[in-house]
């Protein structure tokens, strides 16, 4: 798998995506070490493994910005 795999830069806050794998484990942490590269250190992202339409995979997520406590 390649950086290409996991688009991190073409999400938007709230986006998710999904990458199928027979080893899903190994995906995961590929995903993370991709995010790291593109978007730094501090990102901020999610990941679940689980069957998406009958597919083995991880389910990676760009969580939605929050606003601060009192804000409307």
């Amino acid at each position: 798998m390649t950086n290409e795999d996991f688009p991190w830069l073409r999400c938007r806050p709230g986006d998710s995506f999904f990458v199928p794998s027979l080893d899903p484990y190994g995906t995961a942490m590929m995903g993370i070490k991709a995010a790291v590269q593109q978007m730094g250190y501090s990102s901020k992202y999610r990941y679940r493994i689980g069957i998406y339409k009958g597919h083995l995979g991880v389910l990676f997520t760009l969580p939605a910005k929050r606003l601060p406590a009192g804000t409307s």
